[in-house]
């Protein structure tokens, strides 16, 4: 059985021939964190027998045991959902080069023979429906934390911190609702006319805000996930 740690090298050198230097140099990045987040993360997703292998086999890590039966839409998804954007806060380039990259990787996979017609179909949908948002979360996350820095008040009448969904969006405004709170919308919490244009309904926002009237404002602000 040809490990994921085979497959990445043979794909690595597949793009090597027909890419430029540079161009290569994005797509080795990629697939090293990608093979660094299967390595810590890929386990959870294991049967009991596969983690008592892995635990067995004298540090071996889960790309050099493994094959590529043990990958799958979910983990691409929380690769580029989770782990780019919470582990490795990576640029805005590399959320860029993230979506190409792994869109390419599915399709010489399928290419290959090394995944079937349904997995690549549910690979690419995957990959599809991440790869525009995930440098647009990254400029996002820019603008929120130059908001908070501008915030002119030092006291507010109440506080909130927690994760929190866009719900609404209007100019120079958004409503939030509560990830954990069903039907609990807080707003409206005043922003710039750029991060209501970069906003997107169903965004996730790390935020600490803090309410001055009847009115929100950023205080501190963390990651956003499409």
């Amino acid at each position: 059985m040809e490990t994921l740690e085979g497959v990445f090298a043979e794909f690595l050198e597949a793009q090597k021939k027909r890419l430029q230097p540079r161009t290569y140099n994005g797509y080795r990045d990629i697939i090293e964190l990608f093979g660094y987040y299967l390595d810590d993360y890929g386990y959870s997703s294991l049967s009991t027998e596969d983690k008592r292998l892995l635990a067995e086999s004298e540090g071996q890590s889960f790309c050099g045991l493994f094959g590529i039966d043990k990958l799958s839409a979910g983990r691409i998804n929380e690769f580029l959902d989770y782990f780019l954007i919470r582990k490795v806060a990576g640029s805005k380039q590399l959320m860029k080069n993230a979506g190409v990259v792994m869109r390419r990787l599915v399709r010489w996979l399928k290419e290959n023979a090394y995944i079937d017609e349904q997995g690549a179909a549910r690979m690419a949908k995957t990959v599809a429906g991440l790869k525009d948002d995930l440098p647009k979360v990254h400029e996002l996350a820019e603008l929120l934390w130059e908001e908070a820095e501008a915030n002119p008040f030092s006291q507010f009448e109440e506080y909130e911190e927690g994760h929190f969904l866009i719900d609404k969006i209007e100019q120079g405004r958004l409503w939030l609702e509560d990830f954990y709170t069903e039907d609990r919308l807080i707003g409206p919490i005043i922003v710039s006319k750029r991060i209501s244009k970069a906003a997107k309904k169903g965004w996730t926002l790390g935020l600490k805000i803090g309410r001055m009237m009847d009115k929100w404002y950023i205080i501190e602000s963390g990651n956003v996930y499409p």
